[in-house]
């Protein structure tokens, strides 16, 4: 997909409930939350990308999903998690990511591409 063809759609969730807003350039501005995620949607005939961000900052856990729909089915995924330490939490507990990219083959079965795990202390 050419992302320069088609201007995206956002929204936002504090606590959550979907907003649309017109743009993400003030994201976060205004909201109290500990919870908040947003998404970006981009759709040209029946091919659709969506990018999703989200966060706990009580739990210091932070993810972004990418999925792309061809035809209303999910040709491939991709997830990262990861979590950073809170403040004034234990420095026992570290940091770390998981990363997944998952392909869908020609039957519909989806395959997971690959995958990798890192922490640090």
């Amino acid at each position: 997909m050419d992302l320069k063809a088609v201007a995206p759609r956002f929204a936002q969730s504090p606590n959550q409930k979907w907003i649309p807003v017109k743009d993400l350039s003030s994201a976060l501005k205004d909201q109290e939350t500990d919870f908040y995620a947003t998404v970006s949607v981009w759709h040209i005939g029946d091919t659709v990308l969506l990018e999703e961000w989200g966060m706990k900052l009580d739990t210091g856990s932070f993810s972004r999903q990418l999925v792309c729909l061809k035809g209303s089915k999910i040709s491939f995924f991709e997830g990262v998690d990861w979590t950073i330490p809170v403040e004034g939490e234990s420095s026992s507990n570290p940091s770390w990511d998981y990363q997944q990219f998952w392909r869908a083959g020609q039957n519909g079965a989806y395959t997971k591409m690959w995958s990798i795990s890192m922490s640090a202390q």
